[in-house]
């Protein structure tokens, strides 16, 4: 199989929010609390700004399902982004976008390259192209990740989104990127060369 995906099978992660002001200085107030400041919002409902513990922030990634337990509703969420200080070693916001069943949401899944190409045992050069792939799914068949198989690449072939879209594994799945838009192909050394000059 040239592409599959990989989706762990776990639960949503529960945690708690906090309403809160929004605003610069509140914002600080809550982070010297080791409160994170974040914001819900989706079609279906209006902007919410909360916080949530800075124990709860560390355990996020982006694409992650939670549930977020405010005043006693339950909203179920994906994160869409987390934001970190310049020194990339704390959490200072998370955006959490609201979902509804049936509905299908756009997002950005990794790509892991998998296997040892043909083309570059024989000398070729693989040049991965893209890291990751953008596409509209329902929130519970979310891909953790996409790996493709490179194994059976040859010197001068490539594979592009539209090698994926045949296949029956991504029927679920609707890729934003271009079906012509190449992920990885392995080249001659000269080819690489002349670019490099």
């Amino acid at each position: 199989m040239l592409a599959s995906i990989q989706k762990e099978q776990k639960e949503s992660l529960k945690i708690k929010g906090y309403t809160r002001k929004p605003g610069k200085v509140e914002a600080k107030k809550l982070r010297n609390n080791n409160l994170v400041p974040a914001c819900l919002y989706g079609k279906d409902i209006e902007n919410i700004n909360l916080s949530i513990s800075h124990k709860d922030a560390i355990k996020l990634r982006r694409g992650q399902i939670v549930e977020i337990d405010l005043n006693g509703n339950l909203y179920r969420s994906i994160v869409k982004e987390i934001q970190y200080d310049y020194l990339k070693d704390k959490i200072i916001h998370v955006d959490f976008l609201g979902l509804k069943e049936g509905r299908f949401i756009e997002i950005q899944v990794p790509i892991e390259i998998t296997g040892e190409s043909q083309g570059v045992k024989k000398g070729g050069i693989l040049q991965v192209l893209l890291n990751s792939l953008t596409i509209k799914v329902l929130p519970d068949n979310i891909p953790d990740k996409i790996l493709i198989d490179i194994s059976s690449l040859d010197i001068g072939d490539s594979i592009h989104v539209s090698d994926l879209i045949k296949q029956e594994e991504f029927k679920n799945i609707k890729f934003i990127n271009k079906a012509d838009t190449t992920i990885v192909t392995v080249t001659t050394p000269e080819e690489k060369t002349e670019e490099e000059q």
